[in-house]
């Protein structure tokens, strides 16, 4: 008699759970994109706030707009210094030069930090279809022709590589 309370009690959850799932699943899958930062259609931008206070990241933010895309770069030392080149892999952003950044703009070095389109403070795309290694090397591209940046020493972390 207990055993047949249990199964049935068990029986009316699994059929209550199955059909709040078959709800849910059917509901509207609408995004409320008010809580998103939007800027443009497909693209996000993480708020300036969030970046407030980051241990050991003192750096004034620079930024380039790229196909409509605003990129965030590090832009320290002597202008007329050498220029070092640090780009970041995947998952990273400039945050990961934090400590390298101010010993060599103590060695006199112009120092460019990228965070390139998805990381850190550059713009994001809504949908990773567009995404592509292509786009990446054409954005770094370009941002070294705006900033006319010649005879580059050029630093990279690891980009998909374990």
């Amino acid at each position: 008699m207990l055993m047949n309370k249990f199964f049935s009690i068990l029986f009316f959850v699994l059929v209550f759970c199955l059909g709040l799932f078959h709800y849910i699943r059917q509901s509207e899958p609408s995004i409320n994109y008010d809580r998103f930062n939007l800027v443009s259609p497909g693209i996000l931008r993480t708020p300036d706030e969030r970046f407030q206070d980051l241990k050991d990241y003192p750096f004034k933010p620079n930024y380039l707009t790229i196909d409509d895309t605003r990129i965030h770069y590090i832009d320290e030392g002597p202008k007329d210094g050498q220029i070092i080149y640090l780009l970041h892999g995947e998952p990273t952003w400039s945050y990961l030069y934090r400590k390298m950044i101010p010993i060599l703009v103590d060695s006199g070095y112009r120092v460019i930090v990228p965070d390139m389109v998805g990381f850190g403070k550059s713009d994001k795309f809504l949908s990773k279809n567009d995404y592509s290694y292509e786009h990446h090397i054409h954005t770094m591209k370009e941002l070294i022709k705006q900033l006319d940046l010649n005879e580059i020493t050029f630093f990279l972390d690891k980009i998909g590589a374990e």
